[in-house]
């Protein structure tokens, strides 16, 4: 079962429309609306990417150990 509270973590610079959002979105011919979250660099949205990045590796892997463990 996917824990989207982990997903949300590795997507973070997408946001996450509502369906009413994703009408407008498909409506927005002069594209005004924004699309993505933003940080304060783009190094810094490297490195927040980079640490999540590897955040969900580990968990990945602590999870199948978990499982071959069994």
């Amino acid at each position: 079962m996917t824990d989207f509270s982990e997903m949300s973590a590795t997507f973070r610079l997408y946001s996450v429309p509502s369906f009413m959002d994703g009408m407008a979105m498909a409506l927005d011919y002069a594209h005004t609306m924004p699309e993505f979250n933003t940080d304060s660099s783009p190094a810094a949205a490297d490195g927040k990417a980079l640490v999540s990045d590897w955040t969900a590796v580990g968990n990945d892997l602590a999870n199948a150990l978990r499982l071959q463990t069994r």
